[in-house]
C-alpha cells in the first residue's frame, strides 16, 4: 500500500492512454514510479500508444502501483479556468485492507493537499471516493521506448488518426483550463518502427505504433499530371 499525491491534471491527461479493456486488466490503469530526480513518473499504455509523464511535484511512497480511477474522480481532476488554486489528487491507504481513500482538493502544494484531504475541509474538497490498486504487474515499458528514433530519423510511417488525437490533446492541455497550441512532432527510425511523439511540453513524451494501411506515398496523379498551363493562385 502506498500514498500518491499528484497534481490532478496529470490523472486527466494520462487517462486516454489507458486501455479500455481488452483482457489485459493491468493496462486499464496508470503506473506510478518515483523519479530519481524527484517527483514521479506516470505511464499508461493500451498497446497501441503510450504516454509517459514526469510530475515533478508528485509524491509516492513506493512505486509500482497501478491505479484506475472512476469517471467521477477523473471529472473532478480536470482543471477549470475559474480555479484559483491547483487541483490535487490524493490517494491515501487505510489502516486495513487494500482499499485507499481518494480525494481531489484545491491546494498550493503536495503537502497542503495531503493536509486538506485529512482535515476534511469541505470548502477545499472537490471529490471523495475509494479505490484499490490493480492487482497485476505493469509491463516493462522502457524496452519499447524507441531511443534509436533520433539516430538516423526518417519519414515516419502511417498511424491511426484516433490514436494521434491523444497526443494532440496533451499538446493542447492547459493546467489553468485554457487551450494551448496542439502541434506534435513524430520521430521514427523506420516506417515499420514505433515513433516517439513530442510536443512543446517538457514533462511528456509518447510512443505510437505504426499501422499497415493502404495509404498513398506521393501526390496523386490527378494533381501531378494536370498538364497544360495552370494558373497560380494569387
Amino acid at each position: 500500500m502506498s500514498k500518491l499525491i499528484i497534481r490532478a491534471a496529470y490523472a486527466d491527461m494520462i487517462a486516454p492512454f489507458q486501455s479500455s479493456g481488452d483482457g489485459r486488466y493491468y493496462l486499464t490503469g496508470f503506473n506510478v514510479q518515483p523519479h530519481p530526480q524527484g517527483g514521479v513518473t506516470l505511464v499508461a499504455t493500451d498497446g497501441h500508444t503510450m504516454g509517459v509523464f514526469h510530475e515533478s511535484e508528485g509524491q509516492v511512497e513506493a512505486g509500482g502501483d497501478i491505479w484506475a480511477l472512476s469517471k467521477e474522480t477523473l471529472k473532478a481532476c480536470k482543471p477549470k479556468a475559474r480555479d484559483d488554486l491547483a487541483r490535487w489528487l490524493v490517494i491515501l491507504p487505510r489502516t486495513e485492507g487494500v482499499t485507499h481513500d481518494v480525494t481531489v482538493v484545491f491546494a498550493d502544494s503536495a503537502e497542503t493537499a495531503e493536509y486538506v484531504s485529512a482535515s476534511g475541509a469541505a470548502d477545499l474538497i472537490l471529490h471523495q471516493s475509494m479505490v484499490a490498486p490493480i492487482d497485476g504487474e505493469f509491463p516493462d515499458y522502457e524496452r519499447v521506448v524507441p531511443t534509436d528514433a533520433f539516430d538516423t530519423p526518417k519519414a515516419p510511417g502511417a498511424y491511426n488518426g484516433e490514436y494521434l488525437a491523444k497526443f494532440t490533446r496533451v499538446a493542447g492541455y492547459d493546467f489553468e483550463g485554457g487551450d494551448l497550441h496542439k502541434a506534435i512532432r513524430l520521430h521514427a527510425a523506420d516506417v515499420t518502427k514505433p515513433a516517439v511523439a513530442l510536443t512543446h511540453r517538457a514533462d511528456f513524451f509518447g510512443v505510437i505504433m505504426p499501422v499497415k494501411a493502404e495509404t498513398h506515398s506521393c501526390l496523386p496523379a490527378w494533381w501531378t499530371e494536370r498538364g497544360g498551363d495552370v494558373e497560380k493562385a494569387a
